[in-house]
């Protein structure tokens, strides 16, 4: 696999992790670092995420898809703060 296949792959991945997690709100904002620190709805709601994220993507560890997803959060919230810090100064 050349290193473009493996980023449009990875880019996939993002993509669908980001659509799976849109649709389950209770994981937007969850101070948990590592999958195994969910309970109850947030635990369920990643458990569906993973099941239909691995149809698509097999093999792929809860933990790094985790690893994934809260590296996209962060980046959009520091994002979003950015700008919107940006606009009250304007």
């Amino acid at each position: 696999m050349t290193i473009r296949s493996r980023r449009r792959r990875l880019d996939l991945a993002c993509a669908h992790l980001i659509l799976l997690v849109s649709q389950r709100h209770v994981l937007y904002w969850s101070l948990a670092t590592h999958p195994a620190e969910l309970i109850g709805s947030e635990r369920d709601a990643w458990d569906e995420v993973m099941t239909q994220f691995h149809r698509s993507f097999p093999g792929v560890p809860s933990s790094l898809a985790f690893s994934l997803w809260l590296l996209v959060r962060n980046q959009h919230l520091r994002f979003m703060a950015f700008h919107c810090l940006e606009a009250s100064y304007i």
